[in-house]
């Protein structure tokens, strides 16, 4: 010990910082009474050096666990602490049946330092285990400064029960250019099933969770990182993983390290118009997808065009910009078509007036184009799920489906009617496997997305409140927007609801049984709320367990209105009519096809069959008044 501290002054005085990385591989016998002794002189002067993070692996009974099966060249390390400066020197060792000690990096920007460890070195430690240490010096310090260690269980085969996400765009070296834009990261998994959730997690200098990604089809799902995030990790590096919701317990991945690099374009990506966020759905474009540049640099006499980069590259003609403003193109719906399942990026490029041409960060787009079998499936699995929607939210956020009939006439059945406008809101029914719904007033009608679909699809809509049966609600509860029980005071302003406001709040079934029993008919039931999920569920129990004077088919269920002519704002998925009824059929047809003109969009005429409340729904080709 003596001989190596000695060792460790003199060359400190003869040749600094990199003679003391070089000291750091002399070994002995008494290298882990040395870590100690660093480790304990450290505390006291308040420099702390936390254990490496491994990035691939699993934790299993709070010890690291790697398996060889679950990479291929080599396994990511990352070394941080608090105190990094420029100048430190950073090194990492392996210590098992062997000894690999990484090459020292000097810091040259603050942030985490990334190793790699070849895999075959972790390899001879296969059924054993091995620590792993940081090692700091440099800049001044007075010591080398050995890490926490961390203590690695190494196996051959290791389940994981979500795979390595993976982040498109990565170099060679786990590098990202922040200049490509958002990163893609594609999740994909055995078992996977419709309704599944899927989010990524950033973990870098701060956390980022992505928007929850919810699975339609069955298929490798796409989400993305933004640049925005990314950017407080430049010159650093972060952690991915993915974690899937898929009814039980949450299921998390083994992570993807990515160094962040580069700078984002100065200028604005392009904007698909017909597109939702991270999609272009085939379905809703006719013929052209109209493209937009909008940036604040543009000016007359700039040159602009747009690439569409899939499977092929496709340039469209330079456009000269009058002035400042957006630059919009029509681009054939056939570009697009050829990468139907896959990923295209747009990229915009300016020039003109003598400047250099500057590409923009590219727009990201999934192209799908769910078929009418595709709709049906996700309205089965709807149907079918009752499970909690999770954050305490009420179930027709993720589950059941909302349907809305209306009468066939000489305007939109989406928009709302005169009497709607003046209530305020408009009337729907939730259907699902234990709502027991076994009719719909009209004949006809249309189906919105679950409520985490239409935020996702950026058409979102505002319920307020349900009766468990029809309420025949009029414009004389405006001030309530339908939810007013006439004569009851509605819960706050912000819930508008009235059972919990009832002499004995009719808040469970008991409660709401005794309380109904009381009135004259639906139209003078108390509504429950919407924001409060026991009471949502309380809805469908009552529909189940019905008092004499209120036993119709339907219940109702109250959502805010949306202007006329909104058509293309709302997230309507198919429109329905009742198996057999040909007056009905003819309806939905008519509808799809109304909406085909106003919207440019297609979705599927679905047939309902109430007789049928396990699987009530159908489609079939043949009811089609439209072809995709």
């Amino acid at each position: 010990m003596m001989n190596i501290m000695r060792c460790v002054r003199s060359l400190l005085m003869l040749v600094g910082i990199w003679a003391l990385a070089a000291c750091s591989t002399i070994r002995t016998a008494s290298d882990d009474t040395q870590s100690s002794v660093f480790a304990s002189g450290v505390a006291s002067a308040g420099f702390t050096v936390p254990a490496p993070l491994l990035v691939q692996g699993q934790v299993i009974n709070r010890r690291h666990t790697l398996g060889l099966d679950n990479f291929t060249d080599y396994v990511t390390v990352h070394v941080s602490f608090p105190d990094m400066a420029v100048g430190h020197v950073v090194g990492l060792r392996w210590k098992g049946a062997g000894e690999f000690n990484a090459p020292t990096q000097r810091i040259t920007q603050v942030g985490t330092q990334v190793f790699r460890i070849p895999r075959a070195e972790v390899a001879k430690d296969d059924g054993r285990t091995a620590v792993l240490t940081a090692s700091v010096g440099g800049n001044g310090l007075p010591s080398l400064i050995i890490s926490d260690p961390l203590t690695v269980a190494v196996q051959t085969n290791l389940a994981l029960p979500i795979p390595t996400p993976v982040v498109s765009g990565l170099n060679a070296n786990g590098e990202y250019d922040l200049s490509q834009g958002d990163a893609q990261v594609v999740v994909d998994y055995p078992g996977m099933k419709v309704n599944d959730t899927i989010r990524l997690l950033w973990k870098g200098k701060q956390s980022h969770w992505s928007p929850v990604f919810k699975v339609q089809k069955v298929e490798p799902a796409r989400l993305s990182i933004t640049t925005t995030q990314m950017s407080d990790d430049k010159d650093s590096a972060a952690v991915v993983t993915a974690s899937v919701g898929a009814g039980g317990p949450l299921l998390i991945s083994q992570g993807v390290s990515v160094k962040v690099v580069g700078e984002r374009s100065s200028l604005s990506a392009p904007v698909v118009t017909q597109a939702t966020p991270g999609r272009l759905d085939l379905n809703d474009v006719a013929d052209k997808v109209t493209v937009v540049f909008d940036d604040p640099g543009t000016v007359s006499g700039s040159t602009v065009r747009i690439l569409v980069k899939g499977k092929a590259e496709h340039y469209t003609p330079i456009a000269t910009a009058t002035g400042p403003g957006p630059v919009t193109f029509q681009i054939d719906r056939s570009v697009f078509a050829n990468d139907k399942d896959g990923d295209v990026l747009l990229t915009a490029s300016r020039g003109g007036n003598g400047t250099p041409i500057v590409v923009s960060p590219p727009l990201t787009l999934t192209i799908v184009q769910p078929s009418g079998a595709d709709i049906l499936a996700s309205l089965d699995a709807r149907y079918n799920s009752v499970g909690a929607c999770g954050n305490n939210r009420s179930a027709f956020y993720c589950n059941g489906v909302l349907v809305r009939s209306v009468d066939n006439g000489a305007f939109d059945p989406w928009d709302p009617s005169p009497n709607q406008t003046r209530i305020g809101a408009t009337s729907f029914s939730y259907m699902r496997k234990d709502a027991v719904v076994r009719n719909t007033y009209r004949l006809a009608g249309f189906v919105f997305a679950s409520l985490d679909d239409a935020q996702a699809l950026g058409k979102p809509v505002q319920p307020l409140c349900i009766y468990p049966f029809d309420a025949a609600t009029g414009v004389d509860q405006a001030d309530t927007k339908g939810c007013g029980s006439r004569g009851i005071p509605s819960t706050s302003p912000t819930d508008l609801s009235t059972c919990a406001m009832t002499p004995t709040p009719a808040t469970t079934l008991a409660t709401w049984q005794a309380y109904t029993r009381t009135i004259p008919g639906q139209s003078r039931q108390c509504s429950l709320s919407v924001q409060v999920p026991a009471q949502f569920e309380l809805s469908l129990e009552a529909r189940r367990n019905p008092t004499p004077n209120l036993n119709n088919s339907w219940n109702e269920l109250m959502i805010e209105i949306w202007p006329v002519g909104a058509g293309q704002k709302l997230p309507i998925v198919a429109f329905f009519y009742k198996a057999g009824q040909a007056a009905s059929l003819a309806n939905a047809k008519t509808f799809q096809q109304k909406f085909r003109d106003k919207t440019q969009r297609w979705v599927p005429v679905i047939s309902v069959n109430f007789s049928n409340q396990v699987a009530p729904f159908a489609y079939n080709p043949a009811d089609q008044g439209v072809t995709p």
